[in-house]
């Protein structure tokens, strides 16, 4: 199977990757046409009826702005890869948790970051989701082992299957190895400051990935999900230009402006909005490569002159009228 195409095959043997012939038709007796072949994240060719040893092959690659991706199953590490395009701006990821304990990480242009900003919680960090008890800052028990808030894992690892996206069925399969054997994971263990479960269930996490130039498009996403029966939903959006105000420098007078803040929202399903909220993604530049230095700006919102205080992890803390 290829990412673009699919064909009915057979094989003679117990598994893709230890086949020792690929067939047509299900009493085995016509070799499948001469080409390549992938299935479960192996790769072979028939060349000339002669069928090539396995080779892994890289998931298929989505398109950013596609419909949300659901992410369900068991427990382990939900790979997918995407194609940002060549345009330039900030690439807006929203990422619903549901409930289980996860971590989103991307890859982009060399650099990897699991940090997010919650409507509520702010700039948080590593494995998120929803708590099951209030105790130590909230913890969640899978399969027997404890994540918190306050604990992390206790040093402890949890375990599962890796998943790639297929993108012919849009869904998520188990990968194996050449030999057909499931590749199995481990996750952790987690510090403390790496665990931030929260109360609030259902609340979209924004993250926000700097694009500056139209060059280098790859983008991998990994999902580390914890427990069994997880369901959590993202959205990987194309390059954009971040919202714009006018601001001017910090403890600068109220309405005096010249500069600019951009900014990513934390409220909207896509980022965009025409005002600045508490915990907002808050930039110097329209792309989301350098964050806004902590301090108090005025800026101009809707007419509206504002003072925006900006913490050190360039998230907005405060919005009041001035």
């Amino acid at each position: 199977m290829a990412c673009n195409n699919s064909t009915t095959i057979f094989f003679g043997g117990p598994s893709f990757g230890a086949a020792t012939q690929l067939f047509s038709d299900t009493n085995l007796t016509i070799l499948a046409p001469d080409g390549w072949y992938s299935f479960g994240g192996t790769t072979r060719q028939v060349l000339s009826g002669v069928l090539s040893s396995p080779q892994s092959c890289a998931p298929c690659v989505l398109s950013c702005g596609l419909k949300a991706k659901r992410i369900t199953g068991g427990a382990g590490k939900y790979k997918l890869n995407y194609d940002l395009g060549s345009g330039t701006g900030a690439v807006i990821i929203k990422y619903n948790t549901k409930a289980t304990p996860s971590q989103l990480t991307w890859t982009f242009d060399g650099v990897s970051a699991s940090e997010y900003s919650h409507p509520v919680q702010g700039y948080i960090e590593g494995v998120v989701g929803t708590y099951a008890s209030s105790i130590n800052g909230g913890t969640y028990t899978c399969s027997g082992t404890t994540i918190s808030s306050d604990f992390g894992s206790n040093n402890q690892q949890f375990f599962g299957s890796e998943f790639i996206f297929n993108i012919l069925t849009q869904s998520f399969e188990v990968n194996t190895d050449p030999s057909g054997s499931l590749i199995n994971v481990s996750m952790g263990p987690f510090n403390p400051a790496d665990v931030n479960l929260f109360g609030e269930a259902n609340e979209t996490l924004t993250m926000v990935i700097p694009k500056p130039i139209s060059a280098g498009n790859s983008l991998s996403v990994i999902v580390d999900v914890l427990c069994e029966n997880n369901v959590s939903y993202l959205d990987v959006f194309c390059p954009i230009s971040l919202n714009m105000f006018d601001a001017g420098v910090i403890d600068g007078a109220c309405g005096t402006v010249g500069n600019f803040i951009y900014t990513a929202s934390v409220y909207t399903s896509t980022g965009v909005s025409s005002i600045i909220g508490v915990n907002d993604w808050a930039f110097e530049d329209i792309n989301g490569v350098t964050p806004m230095p902590a301090g108090i700006y005025p800026v101009v919102i809707g007419g509206v002159n504002n003072f925006v205080t900006v913490d050190t992890n360039g998230v907005v803390s405060s919005v009041s009228t001035c």
